[in-house]
């Protein structure tokens, strides 16, 4: 049984992975 809370919480996470990666990324990028 799968809860909608849990899968939520599972995409949140796996989004914000994403943004912090990017983040990191675009400022080493800029940065040089």
């Amino acid at each position: 049984m799968v809860q909608p809370y849990d899968e939520h919480q599972n995409s949140y996470a796996v989004y914000s992975c994403v943004y912090v990666e990017r983040k990191f990324y675009f400022n080493k990028h800029l940065s040089g």
